[in-house]
Protein backbone atom coordinates (compact mmCIF):
# COMPACT_ATOMS: atom_id res chain seq x y z
CA UNK A 1 0.00 0.00 0.00
CA UNK A 2 3.04 2.47 0.78
CA UNK A 3 6.68 2.49 0.06
CA UNK A 4 9.58 1.63 1.87
CA UNK A 5 10.54 2.86 4.84
CA UNK A 6 13.19 6.03 5.50
CA UNK A 7 12.78 5.58 9.27
CA UNK A 8 16.81 4.80 9.65
CA UNK A 9 17.86 8.25 7.82
CA UNK A 10 15.46 10.32 10.00
CA UNK A 11 16.72 8.25 13.27
CA UNK A 12 19.37 10.65 14.53
CA UNK A 13 16.09 12.88 15.91
CA UNK A 14 15.37 9.80 17.82
CA UNK A 15 17.64 9.90 20.73
CA UNK A 16 15.91 8.48 23.66
CA UNK A 17 16.05 5.16 21.80
CA UNK A 18 17.60 2.62 23.80
CA UNK A 19 15.90 -0.41 24.31
CA UNK A 20 15.56 -1.42 20.29
CA UNK A 21 15.69 -5.03 21.11
CA UNK A 22 12.44 -5.02 23.27
CA UNK A 23 10.81 -2.44 21.09
CA UNK A 24 10.98 -3.51 17.73
CA UNK A 25 8.24 -6.14 17.96
CA UNK A 26 6.25 -2.92 18.12
CA UNK A 27 7.26 -1.01 15.61
CA UNK A 28 4.85 -0.11 12.56
CA UNK A 29 3.18 0.43 10.52
CA UNK A 30 0.10 -1.48 9.97
CA UNK A 31 -1.92 -0.87 6.74
CA UNK A 32 -5.10 -1.99 8.39
CA UNK A 33 -4.50 -0.19 12.00
CA UNK A 34 -3.97 3.29 9.21
CA UNK A 35 -6.99 3.35 7.51
CA UNK A 36 -8.90 3.32 11.06
CA UNK A 37 -7.24 6.22 12.11
CA UNK A 38 -7.23 7.88 9.20
CA UNK A 39 -11.41 7.42 9.38
CA UNK A 40 -11.54 8.17 12.83
CA UNK A 41 -9.54 11.14 12.43
CA UNK A 42 -9.24 13.25 9.46
CA UNK A 43 -12.41 12.06 7.67
CA UNK A 44 -14.85 12.00 10.59
CA UNK A 45 -13.53 15.85 11.30
CA UNK A 46 -13.86 16.50 7.49
CA UNK A 47 -17.64 15.63 7.93
CA UNK A 48 -18.44 17.15 11.55
CA UNK A 49 -16.68 20.42 10.20
CA UNK A 50 -18.93 20.42 6.97
CA UNK A 51 -21.86 19.32 9.21
CA UNK A 52 -21.29 22.35 11.71
CA UNK A 53 -20.92 24.34 8.66
CA UNK A 54 -24.37 23.26 7.35
CA UNK A 55 -26.07 23.96 10.38
CA UNK A 56 -24.07 26.91 11.52
CA UNK A 57 -27.01 28.92 9.03
CA UNK A 58 -30.07 27.73 11.43
CA UNK A 59 -27.97 28.16 14.85
CA UNK A 60 -24.72 28.76 16.31
CA UNK A 61 -26.17 26.50 19.32
CA UNK A 62 -25.50 23.62 16.66
CA UNK A 63 -22.16 24.76 16.51
CA UNK A 64 -21.02 24.77 20.51
CA UNK A 65 -23.16 21.25 20.81
CA UNK A 66 -20.80 19.79 18.37
CA UNK A 67 -17.87 21.18 19.49
CA UNK A 68 -17.07 18.45 22.08
CA UNK A 69 -17.29 15.46 19.28
CA UNK A 70 -15.56 17.20 16.70
CA UNK A 71 -13.05 18.06 19.25
CA UNK A 72 -12.25 14.06 19.85
CA UNK A 73 -11.77 13.45 16.21
CA UNK A 74 -9.73 16.70 15.62
CA UNK A 75 -7.05 15.32 18.51
CA UNK A 76 -6.46 12.00 17.07
CA UNK A 77 -5.39 13.99 13.75
CA UNK A 78 -3.02 15.53 16.20
CA UNK A 79 -1.66 12.09 16.74
CA UNK A 80 -1.90 11.50 13.71
CA UNK A 81 0.43 14.73 13.27
CA UNK A 82 2.26 14.06 15.91
CA UNK A 83 3.28 10.18 14.57
CA UNK A 84 4.01 11.22 11.09
CA UNK A 85 6.43 13.74 12.57
CA UNK A 86 8.80 11.02 13.82
CA UNK A 87 7.63 9.01 10.75
CA UNK A 88 6.52 6.10 12.18
CA UNK A 89 2.73 6.45 10.94
CA UNK A 90 3.33 5.63 7.03
CA UNK A 91 6.12 3.40 5.65
CA UNK A 92 6.44 6.49 2.99
CA UNK A 93 8.61 9.34 4.37
CA UNK A 94 6.03 11.37 1.27
CA UNK A 95 2.97 10.20 3.16
CA UNK A 96 3.99 10.82 6.80
CA UNK A 97 5.17 14.69 5.24
CA UNK A 98 1.88 14.53 3.81
CA UNK A 99 -0.62 14.26 6.29
CA UNK A 100 1.33 15.99 8.84
CA UNK A 101 1.00 19.04 6.47
CA UNK A 102 -2.88 18.03 6.17
CA UNK A 103 -3.03 17.52 10.17
CA UNK A 104 -0.62 20.74 10.80
CA UNK A 105 -2.87 23.08 8.63
CA UNK A 106 -6.02 21.90 10.46
CA UNK A 107 -4.46 23.80 13.71
CA UNK A 108 -2.66 26.41 12.21
CA UNK A 109 0.68 24.79 12.53
CA UNK A 110 3.31 24.75 9.95
CA UNK A 111 4.48 20.90 9.97
CA UNK A 112 8.10 21.14 9.42
CA UNK A 113 8.25 23.99 11.97
CA UNK A 114 6.77 21.78 14.56
CA UNK A 115 8.61 18.71 13.47
CA UNK A 116 12.11 20.38 14.93
CA UNK A 117 10.66 21.65 18.36
CA UNK A 118 9.19 18.16 18.91
CA UNK A 119 11.95 16.77 18.01
CA UNK A 120 14.12 19.40 20.07
CA UNK A 121 11.98 18.06 22.94
CA UNK A 122 12.81 14.57 22.68
CA UNK A 123 16.49 14.99 22.18
CA UNK A 124 16.26 17.48 25.41
CA UNK A 125 13.76 16.43 27.88
CA UNK A 126 14.67 15.73 31.48
CA UNK A 127 18.25 17.59 31.18
CA UNK A 128 18.47 20.15 33.47
CA UNK A 129 21.11 21.82 31.50
CA UNK A 130 19.60 21.72 28.74
CA UNK A 131 16.27 23.24 29.52
CA UNK A 132 16.40 26.55 26.98
CA UNK A 133 17.31 24.17 24.10
CA UNK A 134 13.21 23.20 23.74
CA UNK A 135 9.99 24.48 23.72
CA UNK A 136 9.23 23.37 26.75
CA UNK A 137 7.22 24.19 29.81
CA UNK A 138 9.12 26.62 31.65
CA UNK A 139 10.55 24.44 34.77
CA UNK A 140 12.89 26.07 37.74
CA UNK A 141 14.39 24.32 40.56
CA UNK A 142 14.13 25.37 44.09
CA UNK A 143 17.44 26.53 44.44
CA UNK A 144 16.46 29.07 41.10
CA UNK A 145 13.95 29.78 42.25
CA UNK A 146 15.34 30.92 45.65
CA UNK A 147 18.18 33.11 43.94
CA UNK A 148 15.07 34.77 42.00
CA UNK A 149 14.47 38.45 42.17
CA UNK A 150 10.74 39.43 42.73
CA UNK A 151 10.01 40.33 39.37
CA UNK A 152 11.38 36.61 37.56
CA UNK A 153 9.44 34.80 40.99
CA UNK A 154 6.11 36.74 39.69
CA UNK A 155 6.58 36.25 36.45
CA UNK A 156 7.12 32.61 36.82
CA UNK A 157 4.29 32.02 39.43
CA UNK A 158 1.91 33.84 36.54
CA UNK A 159 2.96 31.53 34.17
CA UNK A 160 2.67 28.23 36.18
CA UNK A 161 -1.05 29.45 37.11
CA UNK A 162 -3.00 26.31 35.01
CA UNK A 163 -5.74 29.49 34.20
CA UNK A 164 -2.59 30.85 32.02
CA UNK A 165 -0.84 27.83 31.25
CA UNK A 166 -4.69 25.98 29.73
CA UNK A 167 -5.87 28.82 28.02
CA UNK A 168 -3.45 31.89 27.40
CA UNK A 169 -0.65 30.06 26.38
CA UNK A 170 -1.80 28.06 24.20
CA UNK A 171 -3.80 30.28 22.12
CA UNK A 172 -0.77 32.69 22.44
CA UNK A 173 1.74 30.24 20.45
CA UNK A 174 -0.67 28.29 18.05
CA UNK A 175 -2.47 31.42 16.52
CA UNK A 176 0.42 34.01 16.86
CA UNK A 177 3.96 32.40 17.81
CA UNK A 178 3.54 30.11 15.29
CA UNK A 179 3.18 32.65 12.82
CA UNK A 180 7.19 33.57 13.13
CA UNK A 181 10.47 31.61 12.60
CA UNK A 182 10.87 32.35 16.69
CA UNK A 183 13.66 29.89 16.78
CA UNK A 184 16.29 29.06 14.69
CA UNK A 185 14.70 26.66 11.96
CA UNK A 186 15.96 25.37 9.01
CA UNK A 187 15.39 27.11 5.68
CA UNK A 188 12.57 24.36 4.80
CA UNK A 189 11.14 25.20 8.12
CA UNK A 190 10.36 28.70 7.64
CA UNK A 191 9.43 28.54 3.96
CA UNK A 192 6.72 26.23 5.76
CA UNK A 193 5.84 29.14 7.57
CA UNK A 194 5.49 31.84 5.16
CA UNK A 195 4.02 29.67 3.01
CA UNK A 196 1.03 28.70 5.62
CA UNK A 197 1.27 32.58 6.66
CA UNK A 198 0.72 33.45 2.77
CA UNK A 199 -2.16 31.21 2.37
CA UNK A 200 -4.34 32.19 5.62
CA UNK A 201 -4.06 36.04 4.64
CA UNK A 202 -4.79 35.57 1.17
CA UNK A 203 -7.86 33.47 2.27
CA UNK A 204 -9.14 36.11 4.34
CA UNK A 205 -8.53 38.18 1.91
CA UNK A 206 -10.50 36.85 -1.04
CA UNK A 207 -13.13 35.00 0.97
CA UNK A 208 -13.58 37.24 4.02
CA UNK A 209 -17.31 36.02 4.66
CA UNK A 210 -16.35 32.24 4.52
CA UNK A 211 -12.93 32.55 6.00
CA UNK A 212 -14.96 34.58 9.01
CA UNK A 213 -18.18 31.69 9.22
CA UNK A 214 -15.07 29.07 9.47
CA UNK A 215 -13.62 30.86 12.42
CA UNK A 216 -16.59 30.83 14.23
CA UNK A 217 -17.08 27.26 13.41
CA UNK A 218 -13.92 25.99 14.00
CA UNK A 219 -13.24 27.82 17.04
CA UNK A 220 -14.95 25.63 19.58
CA UNK A 221 -13.33 22.42 19.20
CA UNK A 222 -10.12 24.13 18.12
CA UNK A 223 -9.92 25.77 21.91
CA UNK A 224 -10.85 22.91 23.19
CA UNK A 225 -7.90 21.38 21.40
CA UNK A 226 -5.27 23.42 21.85
CA UNK A 227 -6.43 23.43 25.77
CA UNK A 228 -6.05 20.17 26.04
CA UNK A 229 -2.87 20.07 24.30
CA UNK A 230 -1.64 21.95 26.81
CA UNK A 231 -2.64 19.90 29.44
CA UNK A 232 -1.47 16.84 28.55
CA UNK A 233 2.08 18.23 27.85
CA UNK A 234 2.20 19.10 31.34
CA UNK A 235 1.12 15.92 32.63
CA UNK A 236 3.59 13.81 30.48
CA UNK A 237 6.39 15.48 32.33
CA UNK A 238 5.41 17.59 35.46
CA UNK A 239 4.32 15.31 38.24
CA UNK A 240 5.73 14.59 41.65
CA UNK A 241 7.78 11.58 40.61
CA UNK A 242 9.14 12.99 37.79
CA UNK A 243 12.83 13.05 36.80
CA UNK A 244 15.02 15.62 35.59
CA UNK A 245 18.95 14.81 35.40
CA UNK A 246 22.40 16.94 35.16
CA UNK A 247 24.44 16.19 31.88
CA UNK A 248 26.90 14.35 33.34
CA UNK A 249 23.86 12.37 35.04
CA UNK A 250 22.15 12.20 32.34
CA UNK A 251 20.33 8.72 30.52
CA UNK A 252 17.84 8.44 27.81
CA UNK A 253 16.55 5.37 29.24
CA UNK A 254 15.84 6.52 32.65
CA UNK A 255 14.58 9.95 31.66
CA UNK A 256 11.62 7.97 29.09
CA UNK A 257 10.77 5.31 32.06
CA UNK A 258 11.04 8.00 34.96
CA UNK A 259 10.45 11.31 33.62
CA UNK A 260 7.81 10.50 31.41
CA UNK A 261 4.31 9.71 32.77
CA UNK A 262 2.10 6.27 32.23
CA UNK A 263 -1.21 8.43 32.42
CA UNK A 264 -3.55 5.71 32.49
CA UNK A 265 -6.49 7.44 31.51
CA UNK A 266 -10.11 5.74 31.09
CA UNK A 267 -10.72 3.89 27.96
CA UNK A 268 -12.62 6.69 26.13
CA UNK A 269 -10.16 9.34 26.28
CA UNK A 270 -7.65 6.91 25.54
CA UNK A 271 -8.81 6.03 22.20
CA UNK A 272 -9.41 9.79 21.58
CA UNK A 273 -6.19 11.13 22.49
CA UNK A 274 -4.58 8.30 20.46
CA UNK A 275 -2.42 6.39 23.30
CA UNK A 276 -0.97 9.58 23.74
CA UNK A 277 -0.79 8.63 27.60
CA UNK A 278 1.66 6.00 27.17
CA UNK A 279 4.00 8.57 26.55
CA UNK A 280 6.96 6.76 28.52
CA UNK A 281 7.16 3.85 25.84
CA UNK A 282 6.58 6.83 23.36
CA UNK A 283 9.75 8.69 24.59
CA UNK A 284 11.56 5.44 24.96
CA UNK A 285 11.15 4.07 21.59
CA UNK A 286 9.63 7.16 18.89
CA UNK A 287 9.11 4.27 16.39
CA UNK A 288 5.71 2.45 17.90
CA UNK A 289 3.07 4.20 16.02
CA UNK A 290 0.03 5.26 18.27
CA UNK A 291 -2.07 2.13 17.38
CA UNK A 292 0.53 -0.51 19.19
CA UNK A 293 1.52 1.46 21.92
CA UNK A 294 -1.06 -0.43 24.49
CA UNK A 295 0.09 -3.74 23.12
CA UNK A 296 3.58 -2.70 24.10
CA UNK A 297 2.20 -1.62 27.59
CA UNK A 298 0.96 -4.86 27.80
CA UNK A 299 3.96 -6.83 27.18
CA UNK A 300 6.71 -4.89 28.42
CA UNK A 301 4.91 -3.69 31.53
CA UNK A 302 6.93 -0.34 32.42
CA UNK A 303 4.70 0.90 35.14
CA UNK A 304 7.26 3.26 37.23
CA UNK A 305 5.75 6.69 36.24
CA UNK A 306 1.99 5.55 36.45
CA UNK A 307 -0.33 8.43 36.76
CA UNK A 308 -4.17 7.96 37.31
CA UNK A 309 -6.92 10.79 35.95
CA UNK A 310 -7.17 11.50 40.23
CA UNK A 311 -3.74 12.28 40.19
CA UNK A 312 -3.82 15.23 37.73
CA UNK A 313 -5.41 17.81 40.42
CA UNK A 314 -1.94 17.05 42.73
CA UNK A 315 -0.13 17.14 39.50
CA UNK A 316 -1.39 20.94 38.86
CA UNK A 317 0.49 21.86 42.36
CA UNK A 318 3.73 21.30 41.23
CA UNK A 319 5.93 23.99 40.67
CA UNK A 320 9.55 23.26 41.24
CA UNK A 321 12.66 20.95 41.01
CA UNK A 322 13.99 19.82 44.32
CA UNK A 323 17.55 18.14 42.85
CA UNK A 324 18.28 17.15 46.80
CA UNK A 325 14.62 15.32 47.08
CA UNK A 326 15.08 14.41 43.12
CA UNK A 327 10.94 15.54 43.07
CA UNK A 328 9.05 18.05 42.08
CA UNK A 329 6.79 20.46 44.53
CA UNK A 330 4.72 23.17 44.97
CA UNK A 331 6.20 26.93 45.71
Amino acid sequence: MFATSRWQKISVWNTALIEYKYTKDFHGPKDSEILWVLITSVLAYILLLALSYSLFQRSYFWVLLLAVPTHFFHARMFIVMHDCGHFSFFRSAFMNNLFGHICGFSFYTPFFMWRELHNKHHANQGNLDKRNKSLDVWTLTTEEYARANKSKRLAYRLYRNPLFLFTVAPLFFFLLIFRIPFEKFSIKAVINIFILDAFLVFFAVTQPEISLRFFFIQAPSLMIGFMMASYLFYIQHQFENTLWLRTADFSNREIALHGSSYYKLPPLLNWVYGNIGYHHLHHLDVRIPMYNLPDAQKKLRFEESRLLLSDSIKCLKMRLWNEKTRKMQGF
